[in-house]
């Protein structure tokens, strides 16, 4: 339960006297590559949306919308890290189920190019998968002015298709706008 009072570096909201999980996330990141935190007198701006605490995350930033539902960059406090929760617009039992398969098999994937599965499950009554998250665009959003960069996204996205149709998956919605790019 948040407390009354919001945290005094960003305005989040806080489940204790300490500053709120994106704070600590912070805090945590700076820690482990060796930087200073930054200091007190310069605190990030409030965060855009209005935070949205939904069993152990907190969605932070619509990402995008499709024809199965929605996906949120969302906090994990349990692990301190970002997720892209994936969320199914259909209540239909058989869509539900194909959602789940569909997590189960890609959690099955292990290559360097396809997001991994940290979990799958439902809040609120909404089913979830609880992916990586992938801090970038779109292939279609990226410039082309780059063509050997361009090229070598594409190539990668081609060497992960390849790895999933070897373990027996087609990915049934390819489009620039599914592949993302950092």
């Amino acid at each position: 339960m948040a407390s009354e009072k919001p945290c005094a570096r960003c305005g989040g909201p806080v489940e204790s006297d300490e500053a709120c999980p994106w704070c600590k996330t912070l805090a945590m990141d700076a820690k482990a590559v060796g930087a200073p935190p930054e200091p007190a007198a310069t605190p990030p701006p409030a965060p855009a949306v209005s935070w949205k605490r939904m069993g152990k995350y907190f969605l932070t930033e619509k990402l995008g919308q499709g024809g199965m539902g929605e996906v949120w960059k969302a906090l994990d406090t349990d692990l301190g890290r970002h997720v892209a929760l994936k969320f199914l617009k259909a209540s239909d039992a058989d869509e539900i189920a194909r959602f789940r398969r569909e997590a189960q098999t890609v959690a099955s994937l292990n290559h360097p190019h396809i997001a991994s599965i940290f979990e799958v499950g439902e809040i609120e009554g909404r089913h979830f998968i609880a992916m990586s998250y992938v801090r970038g665009r779109t292939l279609s959003r990226l410039p082309r002015d780059d063509r050997k960069l361009f090229l070598r996204l594409v190539r990668d996205a081609a060497r992960a298709v390849e790895y999933a149709n070897r373990e027996g998956i087609i990915h049934r919605d390819l489009k620039p706008e599914n592949l993302m790019a950092t």
